[in-house]
């Protein structure tokens, strides 16, 4: 509604938006350069309202821009930041003491800058850094680099295709790339692909 627009525009005011997304449960998330925003759109018998949570430092949040943000398949909310790591949230439980979670040097993580995340259907993560992709099941981070095929190590944004036989597409400095499970293809300037960085991918 109108009040809630406001609202939100009201909590931006001289805010550097760095990610943007909507979750299953309707709820807008916004990455901003230490804060991350919620706007969660509620209804009931009066209409709808908006509820607006800012989560900070103090809530668990990491240190540093958040870059990127994605939603695994059981519902659990994964923020990538510029130097503070890979966060969880998780929302079924809101008055644990502790629902955010982060992933550091400590856990496994290389500490490489996240620029992009994206769910797979098996519940896992892939993460798009300066230094390389990244596999991460919840456990264990799996690095793929330049000897895995890859084009550059700068990988800069990330689509998965939709259902059970996903293909990984990666955006570099250097064009397009490829994965799936037992190959890699490059696609850039030799193949009709405009010159230059790929800094973002989507699918109509």
């Amino acid at each position: 509604n109108g009040d809630g627009l406001d609202d939100v525009l009201d909590a931006l005011a001289n805010e550097n938006i760095r990610a943007l997304f909507h979750d299953s449960a309707d709820n807008t998330w916004i990455g901003l350069y230490q804060d991350i925003i919620r706007n969660a759109q509620e209804d009931d018998a009066s209409g709808s309202s908006t509820t607006i949570t800012r989560f900070t430092s103090a809530d668990g949040l990491p240190n540093g821009a958040v870059t990127a943000i994605a939603e695994t398949t059981d519902g659990t909310l994964w923020f990538g930041t510029a130097s503070g790591g890979l966060s969880s949230f998780d929302p079924d439980a809101p008055d644990n003491p502790t629902p955010w979670k982060t992933f550091t040097t400590q856990d496994g993580w290389p500490g490489a800058p996240i620029k992009n995340l994206a769910a797979h259907a098996d519940g896992s993560l892939w993460l798009a850094t300066s230094d390389g992709l990244f596999h991460f099941d919840g456990t264990t981070f799996v690095a793929y680099q330049q000897a895995d095929g890859l084009a550059t190590l700068a990988t800069n944004s990330l689509w998965i295709t939709p259902g059970d036989a996903t293909d990984i597409w990666v955006g570099t400095p250097d064009g397009v790339q490829r994965l799936d499970t037992s190959s890699v293809a490059t696609y850039n300037a030799s193949d009709g692909l405009d010159p230059g960085t790929v800094t973002q991918i989507a699918s109509t």
